[in-house]
């Protein structure tokens, strides 16, 4: 499995035409992109980590499904 993981933002969007052009030849070598705003990094960022194990899950090939997978996101306190 191979992903990229793009924020975008203010800073960024003058370099959309570039990292558009980018995207395509990663993905002609079979790399996936996730994009994110970076305000959703900023404001929401259990819901993006949440988004990216979800894609993880649903893109994982050959994995054995009896070896628990690592969780991402906020560690959880207690029992």
């Amino acid at each position: 499995m191979e992903l990229a993981i793009e924020i975008d933002g203010i800073t960024h969007d003058d370099k959309l035409e570039k990292d558009v052009k980018r995207q395509m030849v990663l993905e002609s070598f079979g790399v996936n992109f996730l994009r994110f705003q970076d305000r959703d990094i900023k404001q929401n960022l259990e819901g993006v980590l949440i988004a990216i194990e979800k894609w993880i899950d649903e893109n994982e090939d050959g994995a054995d499904s009896t070896t628990p997978k690592p969780r991402l996101g906020r560690a959880r306190r207690g029992p």
